[in-house]
C-alpha cells in the first residue's frame, strides 16, 4: 500500500511540473503583448507631445508677429504694401520694412537712413507668408501653414485634423 501511495504522489508532482511550465510560458506572452502595447502607446504619446511642442511653438510666434504688425502700423502716418512679400511703414522717426523669405519673416527699422534694428521671425518650412490687403483701410498678412501630421505615414489631405491652417492678421492702412 506504501508503494501505491508513492506511485501517486510522484505523478502528481511530476504532473503540476508540466503544468507550471505551461503557466510561466502564458505568463511570458502574456507580459510580452503588455509591454510591446506600453511601448507603442509611449511612442504615441512621445509623438504627440512632440507636435503639441511644435505646435505651441508656431501659435506664439503668430502672437507675437500679430502684436508686432499692429504695433508697428498703428504708430504709422503711411503704409505701402507694394506686392505680396513686403509691407512698408514710415512715420517720423524712420521706416519699418517686413519683408517675406521663404518660411522666415524679417522686420528692418530704419531710422535717418541707419539701421536701428532687424529681427527674424521663423515658421515651420512650407509656411506661405503673404501680405495683402482687404480693402482700402485694410492691411493684412496671411500666414498658411502645412498640416502638422503627427505620424510620418500620416497622409496629408482628407481628414479634419489634416488640413492647412490658414491665419489672418489685420492691420489699418491709411494710405498707398
Amino acid at each position: 500500500m506504501n508503494t501505491v501511495r508513492y506511485d501517486q504522489r510522484q505523478a502528481s508532482r511530476s504532473r503540476r511540473h508540466g503544468m507550471s511550465t505551461l503557466y510561466a510560458l502564458v505568463y511570458v506572452t502574456l507580459a510580452t503583448g503588455v509591454m510591446a502595447a506600453t511601448g507603442q502607446l509611449l511612442h504615441s504619446v512621445m509623438r504627440a507631445s512632440d507636435v503639441d511642442r511644435r505646435l505651441f511653438h508656431e501659435l506664439q510666434m503668430t502672437q507675437l508677429v500679430a502684436a508686432r504688425v499692429r504695433d508697428d502700423t498703428s504708430t504709422t502716418a503711411l503704409t505701402l504694401i507694394p506686392d505680396e512679400q513686403h509691407l512698408n511703414l514710415q512715420n517720423d522717426a524712420g521706416t519699418i520694412t517686413w519683408t517675406v523669405n521663404d518660411h522666415m519673416l524679417t522686420r528692418t527699422q530704419h531710422q535717418e537712413q541707419k539701421l536701428e534694428s532687424r529681427s527674424h521671425f521663423r515658421f515651420r518650412h512650407g509656411t506661405q507668408l503673404q501680405f495683402g490687403q482687404e480693402n482700402e483701410q485694410i492691411g493684412r498678412l496671411r500666414i498658411t501653414s502645412p498640416p502638422l501630421a503627427w505620424l510620418p505615414s500620416a497622409p496629408t489631405t482628407s481628414t479634419a485634423g489634416d488640413r492647412y491652417v490658414d491665419i489672418i492678421i489685420a492691420f489699418p492702412k491709411l494710405a498707398d
